[in-house]
């Protein structure tokens, strides 16, 4: 097993070492054995192991050496003192309760985190240990050098992972090792993670913070900051490998408004999964929310209103974590905005229709704030309300043609204002005026058609038809003027319109249909004496 590798961790020859004490004024060797060592019988072995002459006089500043195995062993209790969702504690019995902030463990204690919980749990020197979901963690030895401050704490990952930050050593017996069926990691003074999988049987540690010694059955390897080793049962301890950068969280934003935080970031080269993370806080130790996905995005349903920390790291193809990246965020998204209705998103109508804005009502809703604006930053917005308290409103007066944008917020009882919802657009669209037809000046060759101008037209559509109802087309065309010429028709009755085209390709109405009749024979040589024989309808 790991766990008798322990002898072999660079600390591991703790018990071997000394303990330096410094006197103090007044101090005795017999103070001192009953205050640290086993018993008042070291007092004669304490004298000769530092060649003390006087045992009743010890001089301020001397450096007294004692050896850790004889200084009083006590037990140390850790403290739990964050629990997030339906975590549970195993005593040494068996027996099974919730978890709560607070309580302290003792050594045999199991914590166990389902899917959705977490804890942080502190031991007797102050450093902590983040146990992530789906985690279960032995306190396998806690324990303490009377009151010298030299704490020896050992867990056992039964499966999971843990995050730990830990204290810096004061002294040889100062030990803190999480162990697995695969490896022991060790550290003074540091920042590293653990993770266990039953799985493949896998042990996987990471530094973020000073040096942690790995150990095997067979040996040792020492990881600085920023790298990370695997261990397997069965296999020579891998040699440690860097761990992937921090993501950039640089673009997103520090203010969330939203009851769906949706996060997106660059991808981290030879990542293939990430992990995101949000704290309660700024400190990385109430664990609010932990998701791992397969591509640098995700959305995690908000916490409540309220300051947090987020943190993303990239997963390298051994299941190695990174780097994190952090980023203090504040959520602020209560009261709920209310739900836009109509008009649909980006929809198009006449700007002589100026839109009536529908909305959803959210509960507990007493008044509305509106915006409307002609550019989508509302910089600045051309209309303010903040005291609506229906579910519409229709502009007043009459908007340019252009492309709107509109949004609200929800003011309750109390007076909380809050944020924007998503903004919505309309476009109020130029639609040519109806033209008025002159009559054509018919020819024995040609015949031509006009008629007025419309504003805003950039173009026009004409049609020639057999019918009235226009489903017996002769000519369709697309004019940039006012005018079509075309060659006299056979003898009949005809039928034109024609209407304009905005820039935007809207077209406007038809004017009423004129009637053309050419009849057979005709004398085309009358013409300018006998006037015209259109009728316009």
């Amino acid at each position: 097993m790991a766990l008798a590798a322990l002898a072999a961790l660079p600390n591991a020859g703790a018990r071997a070492q000394d303990w330096i004490y410094t006197a103090r004024p007044g101090d005795t060797l017999w103070d001192l054995t009953e205050r640290y060592l086993v018993s008042l019988a070291y007092v004669e072995r304490l004298r000769a192991y530092n060649d003390i002459a006087e045992p009743t006089a010890l001089p301020p500043g001397r450096r007294i050496r004692v050896p850790i195995r004889w200084l009083r062993v006590q037990p140390a209790p850790a403290r739990v003192i964050e629990v997030v969702g339906a975590a549970e504690m195993v005593d040494a019995g068996g027996a099974t309760a919730p978890l709560t902030a607070g309580q302290q463990l003792a050594t045999g204690d199991r914590v166990r985190t389902p899917t959705g919980a977490s804890t942080t749990i502190e031991f007797a020197d102050g450093s902590r240990m983040v146990v992530l979901p789906e985690s279960d963690v032995e306190m396998d030895s806690l324990s303490m050098y009377g009151d010298t401050g030299m704490v020896d704490s050992l867990s056992r990952l039964r499966g999971g992972r843990v995050e730990s930050t830990v204290r810096p050593a004061v002294g040889p017996g100062s030990r803190f090792r999480i162990g697995t069926p695969a490896a022991v990691a060790a550290a003074r003074g540091t920042g590293f993670r653990v993770g266990y999988s039953a799985d493949d049987g896998a042990a996987r540690t990471e530094v973020t913070e000073g040096t942690v010694g790995v150990s095997d059955e067979r040996q040792t390897r020492t990881l600085s900051a920023g790298f990370g080793v695997v261990a397997r049962p069965g296999e020579r301890l891998a040699r440690p490998r860097p761990l992937l950068p921090a993501p950039d969280l640089s673009a997103l934003p520090a203010r969330q408004e939203r009851p769906i935080v949706r996060l997106a970031w660059p991808a981290v080269a030879d990542a293939v999964r990430y992990r995101a993370q949000i704290f309660a806080g700024e400190s990385a130790e109430r664990l609010l929310l932990d998701t791992v996905v397969d591509a640098p995005a995700t959305a995690l349903e908000a916490p409540p209103d309220g300051d947090y920390l987020l943190s993303v790291r990239a997963i390298d193809a051994e299941s190695l974590e990174g780097l994190d990246a952090r980023l203090p965020i504040v959520v602020d998204a209560l009261p709920l905005p209310p739900p836009p209705l109509r008009p649909p998103h980006e929809a198009a109508m006449p700007a002589t229709n100026v839109p009536e804005l529908w909305w959803s009502v959210p509960q507990d809703a007493a008044a509305f704030r509106l915006q409307i604006a002609d550019n989508p930053a509302f910089s600045p917005p051309l209309l303010v309300d903040t005291e609506l308290d229906g579910d519409r409103f229709t502009p007043p007066g009459e908007l340019p043609p252009g492309t709107y944008y509109w949004r609200l917020s929800t003011r309750t009882a109390s007076g909380d204002v809050g944020p924007f919802g998503d903004t919505r657009a309309f476009r109020l669209q130029l639609v040519p005026p109806g033209v008025e037809a002159a009559p054509p000046a018919v020819g024995e060759e040609t015949v031509e058609f006009s008629w007025s101008e419309a504003l805003g037209a950039v173009r026009y559509e004409f049609d020639l038809a057999r019918d009235e109802g226009f489903t017996d087309i002769v000519e369709h065309l697309e004019v940039d003027s006012p005018r079509v010429q075309l060659p006299t028709p056979s003898a009949g009755v005809y039928y034109f319109r024609a209407r304009g085209v905005s820039a935007e390709n809207v077209p406007g109405t038809y004017g009423p249909p004129s009637r053309l009749e050419v009849p057979s024979n005709f004398p085309w040589w009358l013409l300018p004496i006998g006037g015209l024989l259109l009728i316009l309808l």
